[in-house]
């Protein structure tokens, strides 16, 4: 089976664009503690890590050391997804403070053709990435996530921006009423099928 390479995304070009119910809009540049979340595969070995952003590009997608299986044995690299954390503002003890939410990123490099989906990840009180953030298809982590986009980028992507559809009612709920401003809301980046709708093996 042919994996999919690195899809490769600039880290600090990707931004929240919020419309507020005063109609004001306002830009949340990616935190600096953006990072991918790593399954490490060797054998029949898992290992779930965390590894910072490098000065320019988070990876999603799949590394592997022997693709053609020429060993005959299982497949040996990793498989990454891009974790972005955004700074929730404080609009006070205010419930659905935003009209409009939408995540824009650049897409920097890319070798293969799978789609690659946008999840929700809740909110947290500070920036950190975990291991358990991890998605592959229909492989993940602990992390309990809400699919906001099936297919961000499809599988014939172009090398360019994107912008995902708004998920205006996902940000409101974390939100929650005031309750989590403050805290860091979690965005993450995955392979999530092929063009034909077909989940990646690790």
């Amino acid at each position: 089976m042919k994996f999919p390479a690195y899809y490769k995304s600039a880290a600090f070009a990707a931004f929240c664009v919020l419309t507020l119910q005063t109609a004001q809009a306002v830009a949340i540049l990616a935190n600096v503690s953006d990072a991918q979340a790593i399954n490490t595969t060797g054998g029949s070995t898992y290992t779930l890590s965390v590894t910072a952003a490098s000065e320019t590009t988070l990876k999603v997608g799949r590394y592997d050391s022997d693709p053609a299986n020429t060993a005959g044995d299982a497949p040996n690299g990793s498989n990454s997804a891009a974790i972005f954390a955004f700074l929730l503002p404080n609009f006070g003890e205010v419930a659905n403070p935003f009209t409009t939410a939408t995540f824009t990123f650049e897409l920097a490099a890319t070798t293969n053709n799978w789609n690659v989906g946008l999840d929700g990840l809740g909110t947290r009180n500070t920036a950190t990435v975990s291991g358990e953030d991890f998605r592959f298809g229909n492989t993940n982590g602990t992390t309990v996530a809400t699919v906001l986009q099936g297919t961000v980028v499809p599988s014939a992507g172009a090398v360019g921006s994107y912008t995902s559809n708004d998920f205006t009612s996902y940000l409101n709920s974390q939100y929650n009423n005031g309750a989590n401003a403050g805290n860091y809301v979690f965005l993450r980046l995955a392979i999530s099928s092929n063009a034909n709708g077909v989940l990646p093996k690790n």
